[in-house]
């Protein structure tokens, strides 16, 4: 009985190690589900029906390479992504990808091999995840023109479960501007491996995400994945509320820039907040119509031109259209 009992232990402990990244298998069906979604998931669930079982494809078969790739991109949202209630890191790669293509549009079979070749690649980069990260979303797009066909890009947003939950900036958060050189000032040479101001305002940003509920039985996914670019060299915004000689120079700016540069500045917990919330309100203004934010990134920038060195933030908002699972077989 004892060793029936341990193997027991053993493979649901292998099966809860998997959930992360896998294939989503079949629970009982969600209630109060719309009929668009469900709609939506219908149409998902039969185009990975068909590239799973590539005789049902008409030899021969011409593909609208526009519906085809956004087909593509839904069926690796629907398939792999795993949506937490709430995250704080966000972490983003891309994997290349080709198709060869006839003005508009690709024959079935080549849209079958890339099919497989994406399904693969995306379900392998889930497995190399760290510990703790999940994959929040896929967006697929077409990269460049090449000979006989496009180069594509499948950009994959992954993120990490909510560690510590600190949604402003405190009294000791004095961080470099970037470089990863941790904090500054009254308490530099604090071990902050791997983090600067870019870091930690990126963390904040995506801890203030409203709490995504999860339906019983269900899950979340994202489909139309796209970006809005923020920078504080290129297309920064006046800060209209700015008073010269009262207010800190760095904040006749909504993002961080500064020129002629002091290398690496040291921000405050007051500018750290101010670049926070900017960014925040930004996002939420730029929001298209129908969709949500579903992450934020921030990264470090410093030029050399010949004039001045320029020394700035700049990120992504992500937006996407959001949709619930079903747990179970659609009913057709």
């Amino acid at each position: 009985m004892s060793h029936k009992f341990l193997i027991l232990s053993i493979v649901a402990s292998l099966l809860i190690s998997m959930t992360a990244c896998q294939k989503t298998e079949t629970t009982p069906k969600v209630s109060g589900i719309s009929q668009e979604d469900l709609a939506l998931a219908k149409r998902i669930e039969s185009f990975i029906e068909k590239m799973n079982n590539p005789t049902t494809l008409k030899s021969g078969g011409l593909f609208d390479v526009n519906e085809a790739l956004w087909d593509l991109g839904a069926a690796m949202n629907y398939t792999y992504a795993n949506v937490p209630e709430e995250y704080e890191d966000v972490r983003k790669d891309s994997l290349a990808f080709q198709l060869k293509t006839t003005s508009i549009f690709c024959t079935a079979s080549d849209f079958f091999a890339l099919y497989q070749e994406m399904d693969s690649a995306v379900y392998a980069y889930c497995l190399s995840l760290e510990e703790g990260y999940q994959l929040l979303g896929v967006k697929i797009a077409i990269d460049q023109p090449i000979i006989g066909g496009i180069s594509l890009k499948a950009y994959l947003i992954s993120v990490e479960n909510m560690q510590n939950p600190i949604f402003t900036f405190g009294p000791t958060d004095y961080w470099y501007a970037g470089m990863l050189r941790g904090k500054c000032g009254d308490y530099e040479g604090q071990f902050f491996k791997k983090r600067d101001a870019t870091t930690e305002i990126q963390k904040r940003a995506n801890l203030s995400l409203p709490k995504i509920a999860i339906p019983m039985g269900g899950s979340v996914y994202y489909t139309d994945l796209s970006d809005v670019h923020y920078s504080g060299w290129t297309g920064n915004i006046p800060n209209p509320n700015y008073i010269p000689g009262v207010d800190d120079p760095l904040k006749e700016y909504l993002f961080y820039y500064e020129c002629p540069a002091v290398y690496n500045h040291c921000l405050p917990p007051d500018l750290m907040n101010f670049f926070l919330t900017n960014i925040k309100n930004f996002a939420n203004d730029n929001c298209p119509a129908g969709k949500v934010i579903i992450s934020y990134t921030c990264e470090y920038g410093f030029t050399i031109p010949q004039e001045w060195p320029k020394e700035f933030h700049e990120g992504k908002v992500t937006y996407a259209i959001r949709h619930i699972k079903p747990g179970g077989p659609i009913q057709q």
